[in-house]
């Protein structure tokens, strides 16, 4: 990473040990490589992300305050993928069309009704899970249109689960959908 950008992803599940190795890295600009004794020089930037409250876990004695204050420099929340539903289309569509740039000029096949599932799907997985699914679905659908059948089981069953109207949706059945 020397001149670049090292990411660490998942920092609050770092032991403490290794936080005091980061610790001494970050203040110290330096590095002794496995089995050596020489110090080498470094010059990285260090981006860090977590699912967890660093703040909370300093106070829990989880992660070491010097750490979190060294670390702490400019601090981004991105609210989970379930507290901002209007950015799954966008998301989706994207990692359809990384995967596979025909998906450009067939988003429109898509069913209104799955981008509804999907936007009422809870993403416990957040964007990963989102991610998957958009990775899982190019080897699912031949054609490519995406049809609520087609949809995983965790999303079917969620729906089935925080419906009024559980019969209007069962997943692996062929099916007309009637909105009432």
């Amino acid at each position: 990473a020397q001149g670049g950008t090292l990411f660490l992803d998942e920092i609050g599940d770092m032991p403490l040990e290794q936080q005091a190795a980061l610790l001494r890295v970050l203040q110290e600009k330096q590095v002794c490589r496995l089995g050596g004794s020489k110090a080498i020089p470094i010059d990285v930037r260090v981006i860090c992300a977590t699912n967890r409250d660093l703040y909370s876990e300093v106070q829990k004695g989880t992660i070491r305050k010097d750490l979190y204050f060294r670390l702490n420099v400019i601090s981004l929340r991105i609210p989970p993928l379930s507290q901002r539903p209007e950015d799954i289309d966008l998301l989706l569509k994207h990692f359809l069309v990384q995967a596979d740039p025909q998906w450009q000029e067939h988003i429109h096949k898509i069913d209104p009704m799955v981008w509804d599932l999907l936007k009422r799907y809870s993403w416990p997985g957040n964007v990963r899970e989102l991610q998957n699914f958009a990775e899982r679905i190019q080897f699912t659908v031949n054609d490519y249109s995406i049809r609520p059948e087609d949809l995983p089981y965790e999303i079917q069953a969620f729906y089935e689960k925080n419906t009024d109207n559980p019969t209007t949706y069962s997943p692996n059945q062929n099916y007309d959908i009637k909105q009432t």
